[in-house]
């Protein structure tokens, strides 16, 4: 909501001579900075892959039964086809997807607009 509310204000606040129109950008760091701060301090985790290792650590520790394990900890993959999953999908998705190629190309013109 802060990021919105950021992007929302800021311009009317660098029209109205309140603030200049160089230091938007730093209004709009802070005001992301700080929602990004009580998200990450706030926010519960929620991804089912850290929970599920959490868990695995904290019955291992009870236990002591080693066997407590998730996949991925059972089937280590290499750093090499990690990286190689991790670029290529983005790339893939550009190229497939005609609404993410769309927004890709219409973004930028947006936030580099220079003033």
């Amino acid at each position: 909501m802060y990021v919105v509310d950021g992007y929302a204000l800021a311009p009317h606040a660098a029209m109205t001579d309140i603030i200049s129109v160089g230091r938007v950008q730093y209004l709009l760091l802070g005001i992301s900075g700080s929602a990004a701060l009580v998200a990450v301090l706030v926010l519960p985790e929620t991804y089912s892959v850290v929970l599920l290792r959490k868990r695995a650590v904290r019955l291992r520790k009870e236990t002591g039964d080693e066997g407590y394990m998730t996949s991925q900890e059972r089937f280590k993959r290499p750093l090499a086809q990690v990286l190689r999953e991790s670029l290529i999908r983005p790339l893939q998705l550009l190229v497939t997807e005609p609404i993410i190629f769309l927004f890709s190309v219409g973004a930028p013109p947006c936030f580099f607009s220079g003033s």
